[in-house]
């Protein structure tokens, strides 16, 4: 009798210890079980964390966990996604995103229609520059997949989102933002406050861009080994051979009879040289050469091991930017001559860790993608 009741009392202890924790299991899992213990204010991490939305558990809700759901959950890129249309269904899959990162998403998207520019993530991972007529300055983003606008003070002020890899970037003397979609291999066309406007042409990992004086978009293909021109309309006018180029430049003026008259320069990276064209695309010269390993540490002027920006400053020199060396060379554009060069290896002030491109503004700055050290140098000041 008494053996009997102390089973009975035990299988229900049992059972009650079960349910306890099947209902804590379930608190976790659907973020219903505030903490214990920690700040009385949340912040928006923890908050974050408790709806299960910090997938990659850095202590943010960004873009990172949303390729990181897409990739564990619908088997797919994140950029290739219809995001949108995805969250307005019914679907399972989707609770497992969690609030927060669903309203990020809807907010990165521009599902519901905020400002086109509304800066939710941060750069990176800065990979292009170019400044626009007004002195603002446009960095794409390969990883985050956006162009991060900033004007002349240095202040970030707008983003454009949801570009599938962008790479060159270029902005004409309307504003008008063009981006080198590396994903979609094209060129989006964005309006000055953000907006999409069209695609042009078909262009294979597009890694650099810009306009000559006349309003033709210069674009490299990097993988069709060509420099492709197009005309104001966004027509093709014509396609320059080169071996797999990864950036250019142009220095020209307007003659007497208004017309332009000037040189492409264009960074062959698989040869490791700089190779110069009349802007009708005929080839005129090239110089520099690789860096071998018995050059690197006395006699690398002039030489490159992995080239990757070229720009022109008021004065007329050319600036090279390699990633590997950490520098940026001055040449003389006629000869390739070495004359100078700026920025070493390391975390500091002016130093550079994997420069993946420069632009030179017309009052003399100088913006350096710091790719590794995940910011934008700017030499001589804002």
């Amino acid at each position: 009798m008494n053996l009997t009741k102390s089973r009975f009392r035990t299988i229900r202890l049992n059972t009650y210890i079960l349910v306890i924790v099947a209902l804590l299991v379930i608190a976790f899992k659907t973020g219903t079980l505030e903490p214990l213990f920690g700040p009385d204010n949340l912040t928006d991490t923890v908050y974050a964390v408790k709806n299960n939305s910090d997938l990659d558990h850095d202590g943010d809700v960004d873009i990172d966990d949303l390729a990181f759901f897409s990739t564990k959950w619908l088997k797919a890129d994140w950029q290739t996604v219809d995001w949108c249309q995805f969250l307005q269904q019914d679907s399972k899959i989707k609770t497992k995103m969690g609030q927060v990162l669903m309203d990020f998403t809807l907010d990165y998207f521009k599902c519901n229609g905020p400002d086109p520019l509304i800066v939710i993530n941060k750069n990176r991972y800065p990979t292009r520059l170019a400044y626009g007529p007004n002195g603002k300055l446009f960095v794409s983003d390969a990883k985050i997949g956006s162009v991060f606008i900033y004007d002349t003070g240095g202040s970030l002020i707008g983003e454009i989102k949801g570009t599938n890899h962008p790479l060159g970037v270029a902005v004409d003397n309307t504003g008008n933002i063009y981006v080198g979609s590396n994903g979609d291999d094209t060129v989006k066309v964005y309006n000055s406050k953000g907006e999409y406007v069209k695609n042009i042409g078909s262009v294979g990992m597009p890694n650099d861009m810009l306009f000559d004086k006349s309003g033709n978009l210069y674009v490299v293909d990097s993988v069709n080994n060509a420099v492709k021109v197009y005309d104001p309309q966004g027509n093709i006018s014509k396609t320059i051979t080169a071996r797999v180029p990864i950036a250019l430049t142009i220095k020209s003026s307007i003659d007497a009879n208004g017309q332009e008259v000037g040189e492409l320069f264009v960074a062959e990276i698989k040869l490791t040289r700089i190779s110069v064209f009349d802007l009708n695309g005929v080839y005129d010269r090239s110089f520099g050469e690789k860096v071998t390993g018995s050059s690197f540490n006395w006699k690398w002027q002039g030489k490159f091991v992995k080239l990757q920006s070229l720009a022109f400053d008021q004065s007329g020199l050319l600036h090279v930017a390699d990633c590997y060396m950490n520098k940026v060379q001055i040449l003389n554009p006629d000869t390739g001559a070495y004359i100078n060069s700026y920025g070493a290896f390391g975390t500091g002030s002016g130093e550079l860790n994997m420069p993946l491109h420069i632009a030179i503004k017309y009052t003399g700055q100088t913006a350096v993608a710091n790719t590794g050290n995940q910011r934008v140098e700017i030499i001589g000041g804002w």
